[in-house]
């Protein structure tokens, strides 16, 4: 879909919380919010910047952006051309699945990531 503010590509999965999007914003600004999911994004041209975990960070080109559920989260253009990311979500129950069988139905806690961007 084009929209003024640039283009977005929207996928989901009809069957798991997956579902994932490919963007290039110009002036789009995300309002503070959350998701169920686990977030995981690529910056690939350009850069965004956005308030998380009680600080300011920005994700330049090849960088790589981690949510944990529940996180707030928002976002902006940090360069003049704006910024093209991808981004995937992925519901816990999947990661959850995941875990389960890589450890052999060894489960745990669920992983939450410290950092953000990397």
């Amino acid at each position: 879909m084009t929209t003024a503010d640039g283009w977005v590509r929207y996928w989901r999965d009809g069957d798991r919380p997956v579902e994932a999007m490919h963007a290039h914003f110009f002036d789009h600004v995300y309002p503070p919010h959350s998701h169920h999911s686990y977030s995981f994004g690529i910056t690939d041209a350009g850069a965004q910047s956005f308030h998380c975990r009680g600080g300011t960070h920005t994700s330049g080109a090849g960088m790589v952006m981690a949510f944990n559920p529940a996180e707030v989260h928002d976002g902006w253009p940090a360069a003049d051309l704006g910024y093209r990311y991808r981004i995937m979500h992925i519901g816990p129950s999947v990661v959850s699945d995941m875990i389960s069988d890589a450890t052999e139905g060894r489960t745990g806690a669920l992983p939450l990531f410290p950092d953000t961007p990397y």
